[in-house]
């Protein structure tokens, strides 16, 4: 009697579907997941800061990751500046590499926090140009409490912003959060095309 599967509400596109309307068809297939988002902001954020000091450590003429080594040593053994002026190349890689993956997963961390409080249903129609400046201006003002903050934790956090320049971090902390902001407001504006 019945070779297709139709309902009172049209016919159903899922095998074993049976009496569902192709737009009920599931309720998680229109949910957004806003970790990819999230993660891709957090890594062009700190890809942002890392080109910035990668070319202030360069045409400052010292070696070309030494900002990296420097703040690993300061935050993992608690050496100051001074004690690295002398850092070797072959001592730096464990230290880039630990500052490194702290480094990205502080960023990942903030391109959540902000991507989770963008790119929600209720949230992400009224995405404007003024939602876009408060996200960039909450996320650089976390970005460089974070950096003060660790500075202060590690030891002599002022003379850590002082030696690579507190304009240079502010700098690229900035370009960080408008990176990471874009990232969010390209997302926004996916789920906003998108059928519901």
């Amino acid at each position: 009697m019945t070779a297709s599967r139709e309902t009172a509400t049209g016919p159903s596109t899922q095998k074993g579907a049976v009496g569902r309307p192709d737009s009920a068809a599931s309720e998680t297939d229109r949910e957004f997941d806003w970790t990819i988002p999230a993660l891709i902001s957090g890594i062009v954020g700190a890809m942002s800061v890392a080109v910035v000091f990668l070319a202030v450590d360069i045409i400052s003429g010292r070696p070309a990751l030494w900002t990296p080594a420097v703040l690993g040593a300061a935050l993992f053994t608690g050496d100051s500046i001074a004690a690295t002026q002398d850092i070797q190349p072959r001592s730096m890689l464990p230290l880039v590499f630990g500052y490194t993956l702290m480094h990205v997963t502080l960023f990942i961390s903030f391109g959540a926090m902000a991507a989770s409080g963008r790119l929600t249903q209720q949230r992400v129609q009224n995405f404007t140009l003024r939602a876009e400046v408060v996200t960039a201006l909450l996320l650089f003002i976390g970005l460089e409490v974070s950096f003060f903050g660790l500075g202060w934790i590690a030891g002599p956090g002022l003379d850590l912003a002082g030696r690579l320049g507190s304009g240079w971090v502010a700098f690229a902390n900035a370009l960080a959060a408008i990176g990471m902001t874009a990232t969010i407001a390209r997302a926004a504006a996916e789920l906003s095309d998108r059928p519901d």
